[in-house]
C-alpha cells in the first residue's frame, strides 16, 4: 500500500465499548444541540506528517499495540480552550497514559502531542462567543465518567480538504492493544 508523500495522520486510542457508548452518547446529544459534527470518540495519542509508505506506518501502530496493555484512565474535568478541536473535552489523568503516548512518540519520529494533554473532546467547534462554556461545564460536569478504559489503537488519515473536513476522517486501521 502506498500514498502520497507527506500523509497527514493522527493516532488514537479508541474507547473500549462500555466507555466509547457513555462517551460518543454525550457528543451526540451536545452534537445535536448546538448543531456540531459528531466523531468517533477518541484521545488522540499523536499526529503528524508520514514521509514513508502507508504500509510502514501501520507497521509502526501494529508494533505500539502490541507493546501496549488496555488502560484505565481517570477523568479531570471538563475544560475548554479557544481552538476548534479543543473547544470542549475532558481532561484525562495522564498516569496510564503516558506510557502509552511516549512509546507511539518514540516509534513515529516528528510527531506531536495535544497541547492540552489527553482528553476527549465532546464537542468540535469555531463558535467561540456563541456558546457558554463555562455554564455548559457546570451543566454536564455531573453527568460525566469518573473513568475512560482504552483497549484499540487506530491510524486516522484526514480527507483530500483536511482536518477540517470531520464528515471525511478515515479510520485507516484499528488494531487491539495487546501487551
Amino acid at each position: 500500500m502506498s500514498h502520497n508523500s507527506n500523509q497527514a495522520y493522527s493516532i488514537w486510542l479508541l474507547p473500549e465499548t462500555h466507555s466509547a457508548d457513555v462517551i460518543e452518547s454525550i457528543i451526540g446529544k451536545l452534537s445535536h444541540r448546538f448543531d456540531t459534527p459528531t466523531y468517533t470518540a477518541h484521545a488522540t495519542l499523536c499526529s503528524g506528517s508520514w514521509a514513508g509508505e502507508l504500509s510502514s506506518l501501520l507497521a509502526a501502530v501494529d508494533a505500539i499495540a502490541r507493546q501496549s496493555s488496555p488502560l484505565t484512565t481517570t477523568t479531570s474535568g471538563i475544560r475548554y480552550i479557544d481552538r476548534r478541536f479543543q473547544f470542549f473535552f475532558l481532561s484525562l489523568v495522564t498516569d496510564n497514559f503516558l506510557a502509552v503516548q511516549n512509546l507511539a512518540q518514540d516509534s513515529l519520529p516528528g510527531s506531536r502531542l495535544p497541547e492540552v494533554g489527553p482528553h476527549l473532546s465532546l464537542i468540535y467547534s469555531d463558535n467561540f462567543a456563541g456558546v457558554d462554556r463555562a455554564q455548559l461545564r457546570a451543566e454536564w460536569q455531573s453527568q460525566m465518567p469518573d473513568t475512560a478504559g482504552f483497549d484499540r489503537l487506530a491510524l486516522v488519515l484526514p480527507s483530500d480538504n483536511g482536518w477540517d473536513d470531520i464528515a471525511g476522517w478515515k479510520i485507516e486501521h484499528r488494531t487491539k492493544l495487546a501487551g
